[in-house]
């Protein structure tokens, strides 16, 4: 589904959604594989019809997330409506940035992680983390309070490569 959020910032009113039903499933590559640590928690399939003629889409990278790297996030907390993580406090005067790069947190692939201090809820596993420079997916967000309280995602550029030509990524 697609457009599921309010019509204006803290508005009771929905805007209008358009939904696209699933089409081919490409690739999953669990967590933990044979019950064992090191996957990457990522799954690829194709929607029917032609949603980026209509919304557009955001593209992954193989380029690393870098700490101190800026990021914002689009989420679904609890599946309700979007809402996007910029800050990591509540008073928002601390912008979303990377704190630790290339970790292992649960049983996720080692190395595969980005932590990042930006607020998320439940519900918003498998929100893309994008770098405000680039505008590009650096990681795809899967754990909530992780050491030190950070949340993680696992790195576009380990799922790039895994996935090969089955996933369209840039190089920056």
């Amino acid at each position: 589904t697609f457009n599921y959020q309010r019509t204006i910032c803290g508005g009771a009113v929905n805007a209008a959604t358009t939904t696209y039903n699933g089409g081919t499933f490409l690739k999953t590559n669990s967590e933990k594989k044979k019950g064992n640590r090191g996957g990457l928690d990522y799954t690829i399939f194709t929607l029917l019809g032609n949603p980026e003629a209509t919304w557009g889409e955001l593209t992954a990278t193989t380029q690393a997330a870098a700490v101190n790297d800026q990021i914002w996030f689009i989420q679904h907390p609890g599946g309700f409506e979007k809402e996007v993580g910029w800050f990591e406090d509540s008073s928002h005067t601390v912008l979303c940035k990377v704190d630790t790069v290339n970790q292992t947190y649960g049983f996720a692939a080692t190395g595969s992680q980005t932590g990042y201090g930006c607020d998320s809820e439940g519900g918003s596993s498998g929100s893309p983390i994008v770098k405000s420079s680039t505008g590009r997916v650096i990681a795809l967000h899967h754990y909530g309070g992780v050491a030190t309280c950070l949340n993680s995602g696992t790195q576009l550029s380990k799922i790039c490569a895994d996935a090969g030509a089955l996933l369209t990524c840039a190089g920056n």
